[in-house]
Parts: C-alpha cells; sequence; structure tokens
C-alpha cells in the first residue's frame, strides 16, 4: 500500500532509487507499522462486512482490476527494447539445454507450487 501511494502520489517514478526506496521504508521507525495496522484494518473491514457484503463485492472489483492492470503490464512490456527478443527467447525453447538436473529442478519446481496451491485451497 505504501509503494501504491507512492506511485500515485509521483514519489516512485522512472529514475528512482528503488533500493534506497525500499530500505527507507523497513528502516524508518513508524512507516512499516502504520502502514501494515491500515492493511488490516482494510481486511478486518471487508471480513467483516461477511462473505456476500465483503468479499463478494471486493472480489467483483478487485479481479476485474488485476486483469486490467495486467493486460496494461503487457502491453508495456511488449513497448519496450528487446522485447521482440525477449517473445523469441520465451516462445523458440533450446532443447539442448535439457537435462537430467533441469528436468529434477522442474519437477521440485512443480510439487513446490502443488503444495502451495493445495495449501491455498485447504484454508479456503
Amino acid at each position: 500500500m505504501s509503494y501504491f501511494t507512492k506511485t500515485l502520489t509521483g514519489e516512485l517514478g522512472v529514475g528512482t532509487d528503488f533500493v534506497g526506496a525500499f530500505v527507507g521504508h523497513i528502516s524508518s521507525d513508524w512507516a512499516p507499522l502504520i502502514w501494515h495496522f491500515a492493511f488490516m484494518a482494510l481486511t478486518l473491514g471487508i471480513i467483516g462486512l461477511g462473505v456476500v457484503k465483503g468479499i463478494e463485492r471486493t472480489v467483483k472489483v478487485l479481479m476485474p482490476a488485476l486483469f486490467v492492470l495486467l493486460l496494461a503490464l503487457v502491453a508495456r512490456s511488449l513497448t519496450l527494447p528487446g522485447a521482440g527478443a525477449g517473445i523469441e527467447f520465451y516462445l523458440k525453447p533450446d532443447f539442448s539445454k535439457i537435462n537430467a538436473q533441469s528436468i529434477l529442478n522442474a519437477t521440485g519446481q512443480a510439487f513446490f507450487t502443488l503444495s502451495l496451491g493445495m495449501g491455498c485451497m485447504i484454508t479456503l
């Protein structure tokens, strides 16, 4: 929420030292606590309204917003220099680099992702 607010106010933008902004934020005495409290208050407010009035209404707004944000990120990334080379790298795999270690790494990643997904589903 802090970065979103700073981006809207123009404090964070092109050419900003994001590492310095992050370190400045986490090393501050009160800013992380205030932003955490604001986020928790917002979350408690949504949950306190219940499933239909709180969560359902919020999701009806935030899910389309997330989709629009994703489309905006795709559009922006396609206009950056070197986008064609990135798309070519993504869509034309080099099968000569696949070996037993890469298959083992992919299997480990798949099981890790599945375990996170199942943990979320159990929690839900």
